[in-house]
């Protein structure tokens, strides 16, 4: 009888740490296909959160932004939208801090650059600002707000030939424009050009 007590104990000792290594691992296995799971329905309810923000359903969409986040802090599109919600409830630290965690993670959001660049501008800040607007423009060269937003910046630093090149620049891509034609035509003003303002200014502009 004592016999056989000493080998069930032996064998007790031998199995219960192997169950218990078995219910680790187990548990571990569970937990990463979670986190698996979480990550991979995460950026399926970005739809839903710009859905939120567009209709103006704030604290709704920086809910469902801080679920996506918790879940996959990777997604470079929820810091961008989360840096925008930051910014329509005037929050400018932390819309710079999710905008700049955006841009590391996806270079290519111009969106975002635009957007430091603005808050930059608001901090007077125009070198950050005119570094912030010129990475926007960059990945969409065409883009009217981001190109004038490089003029305003360089005229608000009397940086007038900067602009006027730019504008020139862009009116070879842009031709046309009307929007490109009047802010060419005040920089040439501002210069004394006034020869050129008047072949740059839209005829409808012009008889007004």
């Amino acid at each position: 009888m004592v016999k056989k007590d000493l080998i069930t104990a032996v064998l007790l000792a031998a199995i219960l740490p192997v169950f218990s290594t078995g219910c680790q691992s187990h548990a571990r296995n569970k937990e990463a296909a979670q986190l698996r799971w979480q990550k991979a329905t995460a950026k399926a309810k970005m739809p839903l959160a710009r859905g939120l923000f567009e209709d103006d359903k704030f604290d709704d969409a920086q809910q469902v932004l801080s679920e996506i986040l918790q879940a996959d802090p990777q997604i470079a599109e929820a810091h961008l939208l989360m840096g925008k919600l930051h910014l329509s409830q005037a929050g400018l630290d932390q819309a710079q801090n999710s905008l700049r965690s955006a841009v590391e993670l996806d270079e290519n959001l111009d969106q975002a650059w635009y957007w430091l660049g603005e808050i930059a501008q608001y901090k007077q800040e125009p070198d950050h600002a005119l570094v912030y607007y010129h990475m926007a423009m960059l990945l969409k060269p065409a883009n009217i707000e981001y190109i004038l937003s490089v003029v305003k910046t360089h005229t608000a630093n009397d940086n007038w030939e900067e602009a006027l090149e730019l504008l020139e620049e862009k009116a070879l891509l842009l031709s046309g424009n009307t929007e490109l034609k009047v802010a060419t035509a005040d920089v040439c003003l501002r210069l004394g050009d006034t020869a050129n303002k008047s072949h740059l200014l839209p005829h409808s502009l012009l008889s007004a």
